[in-house]
């Protein structure tokens, strides 16, 4: 009714959640704001066929918890699942620590259903079955389509994930380096498989200015003094091959460089909690220092480009010499993230309006650079409002009008989420 009422009175509708992205999708300064947050309930988890019907609006975690009650999984992990709703995660294809073994949210999205441009409500499921070759694959996965749309087509109204069956038992192991052609290196050899006897679903990283904030903030009083890298690795095992798997891990370590006397290794729910709480200090705290200054015209500006994983060396390398040319030395930018995906978050504090004008302007180096390398500018965070001009770098006049011809389909009077991608 609310969208029949739009389209009678030509007003837009933005579809918004909990509004904990960093791109503006969830938020619009025409029309209306159409909230899902109160659209907190699971439908239906069916054991059987392994799916759940959900609405947009629960948090993840909360989804996570509730699964796990009933022995289920539910794999995308975004840092900020206990404040992010689904529906924002579907909206922008968010991908998290455990993307590097399950893929990104589109992995895990069956299907949803939308209300569409013409007010009408509208079921869009994948194919279920394992072969099909009528048409263009799109056709068949059809639910793909919406899954990083950051609402242009339509609000979710529900949506179907595939959930898997066992919660699986992990530990974490928290592995430092001197020197970060050691940690590439190592990261480089467990992605291509040198180490067989490891299978990392994480592979997190925080760089010296990261270490740095974590022994200042005071929070982690353990936390070993040497090392200028930290990789932070997450292993899942099955019943009996918890302590063959950690000394596989410790073999290769010996062998990868690490400093081993070092390494912290979280064996129970508890520790691996508090290791993930250590590897979120630094966005957590560069975000505190991006408002301290923003009186002052100073932001925090990150970036979210990703590049093939054995080309990361290389464009970090040259990431951090742009940085340095734009007058951001490396104890002021905190580089941190997704290490074995290849997608490392580059973050500059910028105390006053010159320098976020340059942070900005080094955001869109970076990701033109990134674009060199045969990556995106956008990972795991989306497009939005704010980051429009970086999507224009990556993608051509031939799929910029593929998006617009999917705008028409299920849009054709333009009113959802103006200024969001296109």
């Amino acid at each position: 009714e609310i969208v029949k009422i739009c389209l009678k009175e030509e007003i837009s509708l933005t579809p918004s959640g909990a509004r904990t992205c960093d791109t503006g999708s969830g938020l619009s300064d025409q029309g209306l704001l159409f909230s899902t947050e109160k659209l907190r309930k699971i439908i239906e988890i069916n054991e059987d066929e392994c799916f759940c019907d959900v609405e947009p609006g629960i948090f993840l975690y909360d989804l996570k918890e509730a699964l796990a009650e009933r022995g289920f999984f539910y794999p995308p992990d975004p840092s900020s699942e206990k404040i992010a709703t689904l529906g924002g995660t579907v909206a922008t294809n968010a991908g998290g620590a455990r993307s590097l073994k399950y893929g990104q949210t589109v992995n895990h999205v069956l299907g949803m259903e939308i209300i569409d441009g013409d007010g009408k409500i509208s079921r869009i499921e994948n194919y279920r079955g394992s072969k099909n070759a009528t048409g263009p694959a799109c056709l068949q996965n059809q639910a793909a389509q919406f899954v990083g749309s950051e609402g242009i087509f339509g609000p979710f109204t529900s949506l179907r994930l595939r959930i898997y069956r066992g919660v699986p038992d992990a530990y974490a192991l928290c592995i430092f380096f001197e020197l970060e052609s050691s940690m590439h290196d190592f990261s480089r050899r467990v992605v291509s498989g040198d180490f067989p006897n490891i299978s990392p679903r994480s592979m997190e990283f925080m760089d010296a200015s990261c270490l740095r904030l974590i022994r200042d903030s005071g929070k982690f009083p353990k936390f070993p003094k040497k090392g200028q890298f930290a990789v932070i690795c997450e292993q899942e095992y099955l019943d009996g091959e918890k302590s063959t798997l950690l000394d596989n891990w410790f073999e290769v370590l010996e062998r990868g460089g690490a400093l081993l006397e070092e390494t912290i290794v979280a064996d129970s729910p508890v520790k691996i909690s508090e290791l993930r709480e250590l590897r979120h200090c630094p966005p957590s705290s560069t975000w505190e220092m991006g408002k301290e200054v923003q009186g002052n015209g100073g932001k925090k500006v990150s970036t979210d480009w990703a590049v093939p994983v054995l080309k990361l060396e290389s464009m970090m390398s040259e990431a951090t010499k742009i940085c340095s040319s734009f007058g951001f030395p490396e104890q002021r930018v905190f580089r941190y993230a997704h290490l074995g995906s290849g997608h490392p978050h580059f973050n500059f504090v910028s105390e006053n309006p010159e320098e976020t004008s340059k942070a900005l302007k080094l955001r869109e180096e970076l990701s033109k650079l990134a674009i060199k390398f045969g990556g995106t500018v956008a990972g795991e965070h989306g497009v939005g409002k704010l980051r429009k001009g970086l999507f224009n770098l990556e993608n051509d006049k031939g799929k910029l009008k593929l998006l617009r011809a999917l705008k028409g389909v299920y849009d054709p009077n333009g009113i959802f989420s103006p200024g969001n991608i296109i």
